[in-house]
This record gives C-alpha cells, structure tokens and sequence, in this order.
C-alpha cells in the first residue's frame, strides 16, 4: 500500500511537470553538455602541438609534464569558461556562492580529511570482506625524487584540485543555483547527480554499480552545498575523495604512492561502497534535510 502511494505521488509529479520547468531543465543541460563535450573536441587539435612541446623539452622518453599540465587545462578551463559566461549571460549572476569573499582554507582542509576518512572506510569496510592481499610502494626505483614530486605537484594541483573544482562548479553550483527556482530541489539534485555520474561512466567505460556509487556520491555533494550555501565544503569532500583513490591507485604518474591488492573497484565492492554512501546520505538527512535548505535566491 505505500508503495503504491509512493508510486503515485512519484507519478504526480512527473506528470506536474511544466513547461517552464522543461526548458529551465533544457537551458542548463545544453550548458552542462557543451561544457563536457567542448574539451574533448578542442583536445585532438591541441595535444600534437603539445606533444612536439614536450618532446622538444624533455625527449620521447619522458614521463611528459607538459602532456599531463596541458590534458588538465585543456579539459578544465574550457569547462569552467562555459559555465561562468552562461551563468553571466544566460541567468545575469556573476559566480558561485562565497560567503566571505575568500577561499576558506580550514574549512577546505577539514572537509579534504572528511573525503580521505569516507574513501578510506568505503575501501577498508569493501578490503575487511572481500579481502586486501597485498601492499607495496607503487614508485619504482628508476624514478627520481625530484622526478615523482613534480609529477606529484601536477597531480594533485590539476588532476585532483582544478578538475574536482570543474566538477563541482557544474553539477552543484551551476545546476542548483541556475535552474528555476520553482522547480522543486529534490529533482534538481537527482537530474544533477545522474548527469554527474553519466558523465563519468561514458567516459571511463565504468561498470552499473559504478554509475549508482557516483549517482549517490553527487546527491551527497548537493546536500553538502545546500547545506553550507557554498560550492568549499563539496569541493574538499570530493578533492578528498579522488585523493585516497589516486594514492592507493598504484599508477606513480598520476600520484600513487601506493599499490593495494584488494583495492580494485569489482561490481560487488562497489556495492559495498553504494550501501555507506547511502547511510551516510541517510545520516546527513537526517542532521538537516533537503526541505530545510534553500537555494540562493529562494
């Protein structure tokens, strides 16, 4: 019986669907897909110019700094250009929300341990039962110091900082704050999240259990910026996240420290992953939920 008043309410309100609301939806996904496609068509025309770059300075045998530095911008900042001019033109607003003006450092450290702490139990829980076999340092001895900690700095600067910011500042900030505010939240975060983690399966060839972990990862992020009114505490979770990934990924060239056998991402432990990721939504729900925050100008 509550299943089917679930249903029907669920019904209702696709149905209540306007118009207005279908083409506030349809301006800011073109926005949204113009940005994520706008990258991956400018990249093939850049990348032989930046290859000769890097050849001419390091030799074909290099570990390729100035690849890595320009696949970063060239996939970020066309990105952000796109969103930030839309936001401009489209919807007359300048940015994201700050609160304060400045960036809150502590505020993004804290939340960058908080994404460590969740991506570390969502491993260590999925490692305790399916089992970690083996552990072992992922730079090999031919890789200089100097050599790792500029492969490190770029790493952790563009493939973590800049490309979580991107991601952020399109699919909660710009997707939360853009669309029309009669529409109600809850479905604005469930068309923002599945755009999110779509984006990430298309583009990584990802498995089903993948595409639901980032889908509920995305509602997370939403909640935290609504929550706190500010694109930081979603950006730290997040920054924090990628980072535990990419250490204990095992890849040195795109800042692993570490390799775990037992970490790799298998449909039943990304499972695993999906159960915390939605008891932890849960917790946060239950702390504060979505009917008691607001968007910037409701």
């Amino acid at each position: 019986m509550r299943w089917s008043m679930t249903s029907g309410r669920l019904v209702a309100s696709i149905h209540g669907i306007g118009m207005r609301e279908l083409r506030s939806f349809g301006q800011v996904g073109l926005v949204l897909v113009i940005a994520v496609v706008l990258p991956l068509l400018m990249m093939p025309l850049v990348m032989p110019f930046v290859m000769r770059i890097d050849e001419a300075l390091q030799g074909p045998q290099s570990v390729g700094y100035v690849s890595v530095v320009a696949l970063t911008l060239g996939f970020a900042v066309p990105s952000i250009g796109v969103v930030l001019c839309a936001w401009r033109l489209l919807h007359n607003r300048s940015g994201w929300l700050i609160r304060s003006g400045t960036v809150p450092i502590r505020a993004l450290v804290l939340w960058h341990l908080a994404g460590i702490l969740f991506a570390g139990t969502c491993k260590g829980i999925s490692g305790l039962i399916f089992g970690i076999h083996d552990v072992r340092w992922a730079i090999p001895n031919s890789v200089g110091g100097m050599e790792f900690a500029a492969v490190y700095v770029v790493f952790f600067v563009g493939v973590l900082s800049l490309n979580s910011f991107k991601e952020e500042l399109l699919f909660r900030a710009y997707a939360l704050e853009a669309v029309d505010h009669t529409i109600p939240t809850w479905r604005i975060v469930l068309v923002s999240s599945v755009l999110f983690a779509l984006v990430h399966t298309v583009m990584e060839g990802s498995s089903i259990a993948a595409f639901g972990t980032r889908l509920v990862f995305g509602v997370l992020c939403c909640q935290l910026y609504l929550r706190e009114r500010s694109i930081w505490p979603a950006l730290g979770l997040h920054n924090g996240w990628n980072w535990f990934m990419f250490t204990t990924g095992g890849n040195w060239q795109t800042g692993g420290l570490f390799v775990v056998v037992g970490f790799e991402d298998t449909s039943p432990k990304l499972l695993v992953h999906l159960v915390i990721h939605l008891v932890v939504i849960g917790a946060v729900w239950r702390w504060r939920p979505m009917s008691a925050v607001t968007r910037a100008s409701d």
